[in-house]
């Protein structure tokens, strides 16, 4: 905006345009450096950021450097997983670095790219299916009004194909057209993760969409399948989680009382081993207790050995009674009394040794309880003992049983983990040399197209030099016409010149000769400058006028070619501003009216008609076929691809477009010397838009193989010299303007395999002569105005695989040739009048995968010979009011 404003007052103030375009640049320059830099800061940022999850850039006007810095960043950042490039005017450069991102990053979920430039050159958007065929995190993708060509989503569904992360891809408003329609439609075939599929705008055949829109559904099925499969999987990995855990804590219980059961007999054990000590202790005291009683019974012998000494003493004693009673009574007292004590110690061992006695058996009876108990207490504790090992036992092997089961289903587990994962290694390494050679041959496809594209830039240059140089001899043609109206205009005055004649006819043969001396060749300059010099010293007094006739020539010259820059000008405001058209159309003629009263102020007479004279002899040396051959030659450098025996025209140059334009005879001599030797030509849209008609000169490519002129804005009618390119196998006229009848002689085309004029204006009748193409595999003739009946010629066509005459005004029933054809696969045949019943002969088309007959009057029954065609994929007979069927069609399987 404010470099509007500073141009705005520059040019209110006067100021050369030169300068204020400077000053303009200089502020878009500066700006631009500034958001350089400021983009670099963010790139910065981002490539160290661990934060940001959503980048929006949309309308900021990146372009394919901030494309680029952006992309760089994303190449380290794995945080972001939304990014928004909308409205950016991305183009090829720029998605070439966003695809080399997605082929590195693997976080990136969303990618929006509404609004760019990137289908302009398919190198950009091959890139970008390259990355998406590899890429295994993006889900979203938005492509809408991206400027794609056919061939740009073809390679786009070449991508998708071996893509299994993308969910949604919105294609809206780009140009897919027939060939994009068909690459999605075949990327479905493998693709089975794609969900939602926008192609709206895009010029799709209702019937291609709704086969899309079914595989879409399909892959939604699946999704939800295989949704619900992962979450029963999980599930059931839960619950053997939580198995795998009860079963291990059951483990850890045994265990801990098999641990306190080991405990417990430990206890026991040192309980056994004390009592076994007291028992040996209480042995102990029982021996010594024993030995204390032996010693008793010695000490008790001893004493009776006493008493019985004692006795034979009072015997002895009693005898020496007798003899002396004296001493007897004397020492009588002492001995009762000694025995008395005796007496009293005899009782007190008879009493300790019955004390001792006691204490033995009672002893003895404690020794008895305490070995009855401790033998029971061993017994008891010997059977819980065996009790708790046999249990234990039996548990250790139902763990054992149960660990080797599970054991035995987990080596199972394993060994078909590891036989899947061997296979699915294979495969991957299998998948792996695939894409290695997909790879190494989309590389060379890649330079290929880099190639293809620097000859296509080259052409395109070529084209608006052409096209300048068409304008320019347009207003250089102008000029002639008013210098034809000056001329009549200064026819006024030849009276007053009369005088004059002789003088005039000497300076108009100088000028006549100066004038072919310019037009031809630099050569023949000399020639004519020496003649000017004889004339000069011949004729002295002319010298000045000739002189002031060149620098009239000069500054006419000067004159025209700053008009021509005026009228160049005022052509490119014209394509800018096409609202003020009526304006500008108004400056120019007032600038053509200043031209021509500037040509009335210096020009002469008969200068105009000398120039009218050169005129007419050029227009007849461009029509003479030496002078046609000449130029070509000189100016024209063939752009062929060779391969093998195959030469191949795929990128036209400017002349190959002239070749519909030029003169007759121009035509057949590049035809002949230029176009003869290809084998293929194949031009689109893309390439070049002609609207002009097929030239008759067609016929003189002899040699073509392939023709192939879809969508390159032809008009008129198909030529019957097309017939002369009997060695053509392919001929696609598709999705032009074509009007007429299809020519009969179209028959002699024997070679032919497959024909393609469908999406044209062609009228009439079918011909016959279709018939005799009998190694025709596609006939394509829809949507067109074709009318009257399907021939039964047609029925010729044993190798044809795919029938298309739908949406056109064919009538009468189909006939029965039609249902014999043994290789149909495809038949399309919905969109016209036809009548009739469908026949029991359906049943022969074995082949059929596609049969679509909606939108016409058929009647009757549907045969139930129908259910026998086992490949039938799609069957549409919708909009047949008279159409009935007495049975069920397996849905399942068609």
């Amino acid at each position: 905006m404010f470099c509007e404003q500073v141009a705005a007052e520059c040019a209110h103030l006067g100021a050369c345009e030169t300068a204020t375009a400077s000053v303009v640049q200089a502020l878009k320059n500066a700006a631009k450096e500034e958001n350089k830099v400021a983009l670099t800061a963010l790139c910065t940022v981002l490539s160290k950021d661990v934060i940001i999850a959503s980048l929006c850039l949309s309308d900021v006007f990146l372009g394919d450097d901030g494309a680029i810095l952006i992309s760089g960043c994303l190449k380290k950042n794995t945080t972001i997983v939304h990014l928004d490039l909308r409205g950016n005017n991305i183009r090829s450069d720029g998605a070439i670095a966003l695809a080399q991102m997605l082929k590195i990053n693997s976080t990136l979920k969303s990618l929006f790219l509404e609004w760019n430039c990137i289908g302009i050159w398919e190198t950009g958007i091959k890139a970008i299916a390259d990355a998406i065929s590899v890429n295994g995190a993006l889900e979203i993708l938005d492509l809408r009004n991206c400027k794609l060509s056919p061939q740009g989503v073809n390679m786009l569904s070449l991508g998708v194909k071996n893509n299994k992360a993308l969910r949604s891809l919105d294609l809206r408003w780009n140009s897919a057209g027939l060939v994009g329609g068909r690459g999605f439609l075949q990327a479905f075939k493998l693709n089975n993760t794609l969900t939602r599929l926008d192609l709206v705008g895009n010029e799709i055949p209702e019937d291609l969409l709704r086969a899309i829109e079914s595989c879409i559904e399909r892959n939604a099925t699946h999704m939800k399948e295989l949704e619900t499969s992962k979450i029963n999987a999980n599930f059931l990995a839960s619950t053997f989680q939580q198995l795998s855990a009860n079963h291990q804590n059951t483990i850890d219980s045994l265990s801990m009382k098999l641990e306190l059961t080991n405990e417990t007999k430990n206890d026991a054990t040192e309980k056994l081993a004390g009592v076994s000590k007291d028992l040996l202790q209480s042995l102990e005291s029982k021996r010594v207790l024993e030995e204390n009683l032996k010693i008793l019974e010695s000490k008790n012998k001893e004493l009776g050995s006493t008493i019985a000494n004692l006795q034979k003493e009072i015997l002895s004693g009693k005898e020496k009674t007798a003899s002396v009673e004296y001493e007897s009574s004397k020492s009588m007292g002492q001995i009762q009394t000694k025995f008395k004590d005796l007496e009293v110690v005899s009782k007190e061992l008879d009493l300790h040794v019955s004390i001792l006695k006691k204490d033995k058996a009672f002893l003895v009876d404690e020794l008895e309880k305490v070995k009855r108990r401790e033998k029971d207490r061993m017994d008891f504790t010997e059977e819980k003992l065996q009790r708790l090992e046999q249990s234990h036992r039996r548990n250790l092997e139902e763990i054992e049983v149960e660990k080797e089961r599970e054991y035995l289903e987990k080596v199972r587990i394993y060994e078909d983990r590891l036989h899947y994962i061997d296979s699915q290694k294979q495969k991957i390494l299998e998948d792996f040399d695939r894409a290695k050679a997909d790879f190494m041959a989309e590389k060379h496809k890649l330079l290929d197209l880099m190639s293809e594209a620097e000859v296509k830039i080259r052409s395109d240059e070529a084209k608006k030099r052409q096209t300048l140089e068409s304008e320019i001899s347009s207003l250089r043609a102008l000029k002639d016409k008013i210098q034809e109206d000056l001329s009549i205009q200064i026819s006024i005055h030849t009276a007053h010149i009369r005088d004059h004649q002789s003088e005039i006819q000497t300076l108009t043969n100088a000028k006549k000769a100066l004038t072919d001396e310019l037009s031809r060749l630099e050569s023949k300059h000399a020639k004519a400058l020496n003649e000017h010099s004889t004339l000069i010293a011949d004729h002295e007094s002319l010298r000045k006028v000739v002189r002031n006739q060149e620098e009239k020539i000069k500054n006419l010259d000067s004159k025209i070619d700053n008009y021509v820059t005026d009228i160049e000008h005022l052509r490119k405001k014209l394509t800018r501003e096409h609202e003020n058209h009526e304006k500008i159309t108004s400056e120019k003629e007032k600038a053509i009216e200043s031209l021509r009263e500037d040509l009335k102020s210096w020009i002469r007479p008969i200068d105009v008609l000398q120039l009218r004279r050169i005129s007419k002899y050029f227009d007849y040396c461009i029509s003479t076929r030496h002078f046609a051959l000449l130029n070509l030659k000189r100016f024209t450098k063939p752009q062929f691809d060779r391969t093998g025996s195959r030469i191949v025209n795929k990128t036209p140059s400017e002349y190959d477009g002239l070749f519909f334009l030029l003169p007759a005879t121009y035509r057949a001599v590049y035809a002949e010397v230029f176009l003869k030797p290809l084998t293929e030509l194949e031009w689109g849209e893309d390439d070049i838009y002609l609207q002009s008609p097929i030239p008759q000169d067609i016929g003189r490519l002899t040699n073509l193989v392939r023709l192939n002129l879809n969508d390159c804005g032809l008009t008129g009618s198909i030529p019957s010299e097309i017939s002369q390119l009997v060695l053509l196998q392919t001929l696609s006229l598709y999705e032009n303007e074509l009007e007429g009848i299809i020519p009969s002689d179209i028959g002699a085309l024997r070679n032919l395999t497959e024909l393609y004029l469908g999406r044209n204006k062609l009228s009439g009748e079918i011909p016959e002569a279709v018939g005799s193409l009998t190694s025709l595999t596609i006939l394509n003739l829809g949507p067109n105005n074709l009318c009257g009946s399907i021939p039964p010629q047609l029925g010729q066509l044993k190798y044809l695989t795919e029938l298309y005459l739908a949406n056109n005004y064919l009538s009468g029933s189909i006939p029965l040739e039609i249902w014999y054809l043994p290789n149909a696969k495809d038949m399309f045949l919905h969109g016209n009048q036809l009548t009739g019943t469908i026949p029991k002969d359906i049943k022969n088309l074995v082949n059929a995968r596609c049969l679509y007959f909606e939108d016409n009057m058929l009647s009757g029954e549907v045969p139930v010979e129908i259910m026998s065609l086992t490949r039938l994929e799609d069957l549409d007979m919708r909009n047949n009011s008279g159409l009935t069927a007495s049975f069920e069609f397996d849905l399942l399987r068609i």
